[in-house]
Protein backbone atom coordinates (compact mmCIF):
# COMPACT_ATOMS: atom_id res chain seq x y z
CA UNK A 1 0.00 0.00 0.00
CA UNK A 2 1.05 3.13 -0.83
CA UNK A 3 0.85 6.55 1.09
CA UNK A 4 -2.26 8.66 0.15
CA UNK A 5 -1.34 12.11 -1.63
CA UNK A 6 -1.82 14.06 2.08
CA UNK A 7 0.52 11.62 3.92
CA UNK A 8 3.01 12.18 1.70
CA UNK A 9 2.85 15.30 2.00
CA UNK A 10 3.20 15.48 5.61
CA UNK A 11 5.84 12.88 5.42
CA UNK A 12 7.82 15.29 3.49
CA UNK A 13 7.40 18.17 5.35
CA UNK A 14 8.54 15.81 8.77
CA UNK A 15 11.76 14.92 6.32
CA UNK A 16 12.96 18.00 5.15
CA UNK A 17 12.50 19.57 8.89
CA UNK A 18 14.33 16.35 9.93
CA UNK A 19 16.95 17.09 7.38
CA UNK A 20 16.93 20.97 8.18
CA UNK A 21 20.05 21.37 10.59
CA UNK A 22 22.10 19.25 7.67
CA UNK A 23 21.15 20.86 4.88
CA UNK A 24 24.65 22.90 4.80
CA UNK A 25 26.56 19.66 5.25
CA UNK A 26 27.85 17.69 2.36
CA UNK A 27 29.04 14.21 2.19
CA UNK A 28 31.85 12.91 0.43
CA UNK A 29 31.65 9.14 -1.10
CA UNK A 30 34.45 7.87 -3.81
CA UNK A 31 35.35 10.94 -4.72
CA UNK A 32 31.78 12.59 -5.51
CA UNK A 33 30.31 15.20 -3.34
CA UNK A 34 26.59 14.91 -2.06
CA UNK A 35 24.53 17.99 -0.69
CA UNK A 36 20.55 17.79 0.40
CA UNK A 37 18.88 20.14 -1.91
CA UNK A 38 15.09 20.63 -1.63
CA UNK A 39 14.28 22.15 -4.85
CA UNK A 40 11.36 20.16 -6.77
CA UNK A 41 10.36 19.17 -9.94
CA UNK A 42 6.54 20.37 -10.84
CA UNK A 43 5.15 16.34 -9.72
CA UNK A 44 7.06 17.12 -6.38
CA UNK A 45 10.10 15.20 -6.89
CA UNK A 46 13.75 16.05 -5.26
CA UNK A 47 15.54 17.85 -8.27
CA UNK A 48 18.67 16.10 -6.89
CA UNK A 49 19.31 12.63 -7.34
CA UNK A 50 21.18 12.15 -3.60
CA UNK A 51 18.16 14.07 -1.74
CA UNK A 52 15.86 12.04 -3.98
CA UNK A 53 17.65 8.59 -3.12
CA UNK A 54 17.44 9.51 0.56
CA UNK A 55 13.94 10.70 0.59
CA UNK A 56 13.11 7.23 -1.29
CA UNK A 57 14.76 5.46 1.69
CA UNK A 58 12.89 7.85 4.34
CA UNK A 59 9.56 6.71 2.35
CA UNK A 60 9.95 3.64 2.09
CA UNK A 61 10.62 3.12 5.74
CA UNK A 62 7.72 4.71 7.13
CA UNK A 63 5.37 2.63 4.38
CA UNK A 64 7.13 -0.23 6.26
CA UNK A 65 6.29 1.18 9.76
CA UNK A 66 2.92 1.69 9.01
CA UNK A 67 1.98 -1.30 6.87
CA UNK A 68 3.89 -3.54 9.20
CA UNK A 69 5.88 -4.30 6.07
CA UNK A 70 9.31 -6.12 6.12
CA UNK A 71 11.79 -5.94 3.22
CA UNK A 72 12.82 -9.37 2.44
Amino acid sequence: MALSPKEKKELQQRFEKQLLPDLDLSFELNGEVYKFNFDKNKSGDYIDSFTQAVWGGYQDAEEWKKYGKHQE
